[in-house]
């Protein structure tokens, strides 16, 4: 469909193209083996966008509403974002070649935004009378605050970051590698060659190359001016750069070129490959609470339940806990210890680095294990190694 001729030889290849670059993109790549919602909403974004350009090229009806179950997916993958990141690329393209009555005419808006909502607003109504406060959280705190708030602490699956203001640009070439930086040089290349866009991008409705380089572009182009991100916010921006980047291949397929982006291919997988033998051999480099969380589950005497994070416990540790890992404030933690506060000893682990805070609080402490960042300490209640600290006698 976007290709100059369907259904030839040549769209089947850049078609193939197109899959073989996006799944080995660096994010394209480790996406596939992970569990997140970006897959979710990139899928949605993807169905969105694509179903359009079918629509306008000619596509069945069923296309137009599907362009609408794509949204109602995104709603719930990651909420409203999907309507940012799929509008922005479609309203730079009605824009520029002033298709506005195209787009109307093209999709069942009034039925299409009503099958949206019915797919995806009774979960939301259901999600906020289950857990009061939902709203708030997921549409103000997720969707404002997380992007306008540096190092936003209302996060409750994650943790916030504090980066500088267009990481995500550079987070934009190191998820696309290395197909980013191929196609950057393969465009600049073209335009050496004065080639023009249509013939490069093999498009065949008028403007169609504007909204697929927005929608390659909008994740980045959104999240410029945010601290609070991660390189999985431009997977929705990937499929597209995939496409447009086959496109460039297929025009500028002299055998020099096809031989180099065969060896590109292989780049990302031969990397995740020996990154994960590596790992598989060293376990402990993970930046991950499961091994150790078995460690102690296996432990006769002791349980996840016994564990205990200073301040705060990574989501990692809750989540393979099954939310059962506790947290202490490391500044009452002492008098707890020396007041028998807890029936029997106790696992506490806190983040490595400087001088350990549990055994300065309880010098009997025992390091017993460690991750790749906590260190776990088991701590027996002895109350009079704190000389400093008076506990009333039992029956008071």
């Amino acid at each position: 469909w976007l290709h100059a001729s369907p259904g030839s030889d040549s769209a089947r290849i850049t078609g193939l193209w197109a899959a073989i670059i996006y799944s080995t993109m660096a994010l394209g790549f480790v996406s596939a083996g992970t569990v997140m919602t970006d897959s979710f909403l990139a899928l949605a974004t993807t169905l969105v966008i694509a179903s359009l350009v079918i629509r306008l090229q000619g596509g069945t009806p069923l296309w137009g509403w599907l362009f609408f179950i794509g949204l109602a997916l995104g709603l719930l993958a990651k909420g409203p974002l999907v309507l940012v990141l799929t509008g922005l690329p479609v309203f730079v393209w009605v824009a520029l070649n002033r298709q506005w009555h195209t787009l109307w005419q093209t999709l069942p808006w009034v039925r299409g935004t009503a099958l949206m909502l019915l797919i995806a607003l009774p979960w939301y109504i259901l999600a906020e009378l289950k857990t009061p406060g939902f709203f708030d959280y997921f549409i103000i705190g997720e969707h404002f605050k997380r992007f306008l708030v540096s190092g936003w602490e209302g996060d409750l699956y994650g943790s916030a970051h504090d980066r500088a203001r267009g990481t995500i640009w550079l987070y934009l070439v190191q998820a696309s590698f290395p197909w980013g930086l191929i196609a950057a040089a393969t465009w600049a290349w073209s335009l050496l060659g004065k080639q023009s866009s249509d013939d490069i991008w093999h498009t065949q409705y008028p403007g169609l190359t504007t909204m697929l380089i927005a929608a390659a572009l909008t994740p980045a182009v959104f999240f410029t001016f945010s601290g609070n991100v991660l390189w999985t916010y431009i997977l929705p921006g990937l499929p597209f750069l995939a496409i447009l980047t086959a496109g460039l291949l297929q025009r500028n397929g002299k055998p020099s070129l096809t031989k180099f982006a065969l060896a590109s291919s292989l780049a990302i997988p031969i990397l995740g490959t020996a990154a994960g033998a590596w790992f598989a051999v060293n376990p402990g480099q993970l930046k991950t609470e499961r091994e150790l969380v078995q460690r102690i589950d296996a432990m006769p005497e002791y349980s996840p339940a016994d564990l205990f994070y200073l301040d705060e416990a990574p989501f990692s540790a809750r989540f393979y806990t099954q939310g059962q890992v506790n947290t202490v404030d490391s500044k009452i933690l002492k008098s707890q210890i020396a007041s028998d506060y807890w029936a029997k000893g106790k696992l506490f682990a806190e983040m490595k680095g400087g001088q350990s805070v549990i055994k300065q609080l309880a010098p009997s402490a025992k390091l017993i294990d460690s991750s790749r960042r906590y260190r776990v300490y088991q701590v027996a209640p002895v109350a009079n190694q704190f000389p400093d600290v008076k506990t009333a006698p039992k029956g008071q």
